[in-house]
């Protein structure tokens, strides 16, 4: 029976998450701190600000 995450690296998946949750907490924070939020729409019609946008860039 092999295990299905035998070839992955578990801690380097880690390491990885870990640092792309830093990345977008850094930013999100920042905004957070200023209380600098302004809301526009997504083509949903759903909220989203600026901080959220650069958030999401800094993780993907």
């Amino acid at each position: 029976m092999t295990d299905a995450f035998s070839s992955i690296d578990l801690a380097q998946e880690l390491t990885l998450a870990l640092e792309m949750a830093d990345a977008g907490d850094a930013i999100a924070y920042a905004y957070f701190e200023k209380q600098n939020f302004t809301l526009s729409r997504k083509a949903d019609h759903s909220e989203v600000t600026q901080a959220d946008r650069e958030t999401e860039t800094a993780i993907v």
